[in-house]
């Protein structure tokens, strides 16, 4: 992580509560956080739907995708920093080792992240045994969210 902090030459410090992603705004870098603890909450959503801990990514497609724009709220739950991460250091990849470890992580984050959204759905589309209590919809929704969130 120390070598990525060199690359980037960034590395941003956040306060409790302040905004680091919002829907809808262009999201052209990534974070990679190196203290403290980000929140995730989608719109519409009144709870966390993720926590983003010390050797997390966040807003991970802006690396993926041009002209994204991002589809969550992502602040910071306590003093927190993270070093930022841009389409053109990931360019490097082919001469810096940093950036291959780098890469490597976010595709081993990625597919935990998509393991447990597969998981998440095939747990909320599964029929309810029959002595178990009804969930309504949104209790579903709530519950798939949560897990996704893991």
């Amino acid at each position: 992580m120390q070598a990525l902090c060199r690359l980037s030459g960034e590395e941003r410090s956040f306060a409790p509560g302040e905004l680091l992603f919002e829907p809808g705004a262009e999201a052209d870098h990534a974070l990679l956080l190196t203290s403290g603890r980000l929140a995730i909450k989608l719109p519409g959503v009144e709870s966390i739907v993720a926590d983003v801990w010390p050797g997390e990514l966040v807003g991970e497609t802006a690396l993926m995708r041009d002209g994204h724009r991002g589809e969550a709220l992502v602040l910071s739950v306590v003093e927190s920093t993270a070093v930022v991460i841009t389409p053109a250091l990931l360019d490097d990849w082919r001469t810096d080792p940093a950036v291959v470890s780098m890469q490597v992580h976010l595709v081993a984050m990625l597919s935990r992240r998509i393991h447990a959204s597969n998981h998440a759905i095939q747990r909320a589309a599964k029929p309810p045994e029959e002595d178990a209590p009804q969930e309504t919809l949104a209790q579903r929704l709530k519950r798939f969210l949560r897990e996704v969130g893991r």
